[in-house]
Order: structure tokens, then C-alpha cells, then sequence
């Protein structure tokens, strides 16, 4: 028997840590079920350390497994034979014949993935549990296919449009600290020697620098120290904040809003009941703040409010969202509503993306060329000075 840690999700949509005794992970999300919890991740305890470095599926590997099993299955090859026939790494390859030798046994492919949640996300067990149920597990693995592309360009997009001021930042950064170690010490010891008055800007440069070579590296930690324990114990209330900031907060919001939109049209759509669908995108979330979001919301629905009466007591969700939800409501389309819902602010984010860059660009651009004029002024210009003194 094996210790394990795992992190779960109520009916209610509450996340719930604990540690529980089983054989594998598989009887761990029996016992959990029996509890009214869904398994969302869970390692063993002897390996909490390192359980960053668990095996894990990159995005091509799940889409090539996706893929693949959409074709397979759309093309009549049973379950088993297309997990068999599918090539894959030898680490991935020894969980494919596991979950193979499960089917074989007599469970449901759902079943059978559920033992490993952290290379199969709610999302893909919900949507496959309800192609069993429906009996067309085909299109089932297409739609997981499309999510996962429209996903990972959604975030591709966000990271393009963030590297390059992060490149310039980096780059500026590099350059300050060559200044610290080679420059600026010889320069200082120069300019001493001609014993001249030194202007007020390299005045500011010299003490800045100085400082920073005496304190830098405490100030680092002290500052990588205080962000952990803040991002660990009050990260749903910083990200709160981040939604509140221009620009950057309206991406953010928009973002989750789509993503939210799509995961509820895609499991609406592969015949999962509303609330159930709630949930699993819950736990989809990687946000925090937007995961307690949403379990008060499904806590509200729960004790009788309709679904647009609780999205707008959270006071977060805009008139648009509530509007169309609302609509779909009345006019029993909901799954409509959130497929319309989810393609405007995948547009919006696509927008907001745009502002961005055309924001960030130049305002790096304006940051650097700040900086190069801080030390022409602080080191060139003085240097320059000097040297006139000493030609004749």
C-alpha cells in the first residue's frame, strides 16, 4: 500500500488536499468517488519532492495520441487495437498497454485513464465517458483534438506577444550587469585619478551601481523570497488584482472567458449535464481566483439560482457573457449560447493580444533607449570630458 497525495473536486466544486492509503491511483479514485470527490492529480508521498519531474505528456504528444485514436476508432478498429498499434514513447507506451490491459479486463477506457490524471485532464475523461454513453467515442476524440489546438494557439499567442519584451528586458538587464563588473570599475578608478567634479548624472549612475553590487543579490532573494510566500498563501487575491489592471487584466479576463466557454460547449455537446460540465472546467483551470470563481458559482446553482442569476451576483462576469447566457436560458440553447460566447472572446483575446504588442513594443523600445541615455550621460560623457582636459 502506497501513501498518496491528491487534490480533488467535490460535487459542489470545492477543491479539496488529503492524503490517503491505496494499492495505486486507480483504487485512490474509487475510494475518492465513494466520498463524493473526483481525483483531479495525486503522486505518492515518498516522491512530493520530485513530483515536478513526473512523466507528463508535451502538447504533440497529445495531439499525435488524439489523433490517432480518432482516426482509428472513426475507421471501425476497436479500443484496444488502436492503444496497441499506436507508437509512442517507451514511458507512454508502458501506460497504453496498462490502460489496454484494463480494457481487456473489462473496464471502460474512461475508467481506465482515470487511473493516471495528470496525463489525462478531467475534460478528456468527462467527454470520453459521455462517447461511451452515446457510443461515439470517434468524434469524441476529435473534439478533444480541436480543443487541444485551439488551446495551445490561444497560449502560443500569449507567450508571442510577452517574449519579446521579456528578450529586451533580458538583453538590458545582461548590460547592466557587464557595466557592474567591467566597466564601471575601471571607469570610477579612472576618473578619480584626475581628481575632476563629477556631473549629477554619473554621480546617480556610480552610487546606483554601487549599491546594487553590495545589496543586488539580497535584494534578489529577498524579493524571490517574498513572491513565493505571497504567490503561495495569497495568490487567489494577486490574481484578483491582476484582472483589475489595464489592458494586460482585460486579456487575462477574456482569456478564461473563452477558455471557459469552450470547455462548457464542448462538454455540453458530448451530452455532459450543465453542472457536471461546471465542474470539470473548474478544474481545468489553472487560475485560482477564477476556480473559487466558479465554485461559488456552481454552489449558488446548486441551491436554486439559475446559472445567469449566479454568474452575475460574482460581479465579475461582463453583460455581454450574462446576456447570451441568459438568452440560452430562456430559449433552452445554452449549448449555442456558450459556442457563440466562446468564439467572441476568442476574438476579443485575439484583440486584446494585438493592443498588447502594439502597447509593449514601443514602450521597451522607449525603456532602453531611456537607459542608453542614461549611460551616455553617466560614463561616455564624462569620459569624454576627461579626455578633452587631458589633450592638449
Amino acid at each position: 500500500m502506497t501513501l498518496y497525495i491528491y487534490k480533488g473536486t467535490t460535487s459542489k466544486g470545492t477543491f479539496i488536499r488529503g492524503e490517503i492509503t491505496a494499492a495505486d491511483a486507480l483504487e485512490l479514485s474509487l475510494i475518492l468517488e465513494q466520498k463524493d470527490i473526483r481525483l483531479v492529480r495525486c503522486y505518492p508521498k515518498a516522491f512530493q519532492v520530485f513530483s515536478a519531474l513526473q512523466y507528463n505528456l508535451n502538447h504533440e504528444e497529445r495531439l499525435a495520441f488524439f489523433h490517432h485514436m480518432g482516426y482509428m476508432t472513426g475507421a471501425g478498429i476497436g479500443i484496444v487495437q488502436a492503444l496497441e498499434d499506436y507508437s509512442a514513447a517507451p514511458k507512454f507506451r508502458g501506460i497504453l498497454k496498462d490502460i489496454s490491459r484494463q480494457i481487456q479486463e473489462g473496464k471502460l477506457l474512461s475508467q481506465s485513464i482515470k487511473a493516471y490524471p495528470s496525463l489525462f485532464s478531467p475534460l478528456a475523461y468527462s467527454l470520453l465517458q459521455g462517447g461511451e454513453k452515446t457510443g461515439n467515442l470517434s468524434s469524441v476524440f476529435g473534439k478533444i483534438h480541436s480543443y487541444l489546438v485551439w488551446d495551445h494557439k490561444v497560449r502560443t499567442k500569449f507567450l508571442g506577444a510577452i517574449r519579446y519584451p521579456l528578450f529586451l528586458f533580458g538583453i538590458t538587464f545582461t548590460a547592466f550587469l557587464f557595466l557592474i563588473e567591467s566597466v564601471v570599475p575601471q571607469l570610477q578608478s579612472f576618473l578619480l585619478q584626475l581628481n575632476a567634479e563629477l556631473p549629477l548624472s554619473t554621480r546617480i549612475l556610480l552610487g546606483s551601481i554601487m549599491f546594487f553590487k553590495s545589496y543586488g543579490l539580497w535584494i534578489l532573494l529577498s524579493l524571490s523570497l517574498f513572491f513565493f510566500l505571497f504567490w503561495t498563501f495569497f495568490s487567489p487575491k494577486f490574481q484578483e488584482v491582476l484582472y483589475k489592471l489595464p489592458l494586460f487584466g482585460t486579456l487575462l479576463k477574456n482569456l478564461y472567458l473563452a477558455r471557459l466557454s469552450e470547455q462548457i460547449s464542448l462538454l455540453m455537446g458530448g451530452g455532459i449535464p450543465l453542472m457536471e460540465a461546471l465542474q470539470t472546467s473548474s478544474s481545468q483551470m489553472e487560475n485560482e481566483f477564477f476556480k473559487g470563481l466558479l465554485s461559488t458559482v456552481i454552489s449558488k446553482v446548486q441551491e436554486g439560482l439559475s446559472l445567469s442569476a449566479a454568474l452575475k451576483e460574482s460581479g465579475f462576469f461582463p453583460c455581454f457573457f450574462l446576456h447570451l447566457v441568459r438568452a440560452g436560458e430562456n430559449s433552452d440553447t445554452l449549448l449555442e449560447s456558450f459556442k457563440n460566447i466562446g468564439l467572441y472572446y476568442s476574438q476579443e483575446t485575439d484583440r486584446n493580444l494585438e493592443r498588447l504588442t502594439e502597447t509593449l513594443y514601443p514602450l521597451c523600445l522607449l525603456l532602453i533607449g531611456a537607459f542608453l541615455i542614461w549611460m551616455i550621460l553617466g560614463i561616455f560623457y564624462p569620459l569624454y570630458e576627461s579626455l578633452s582636459l587631458i589633450s592638449p
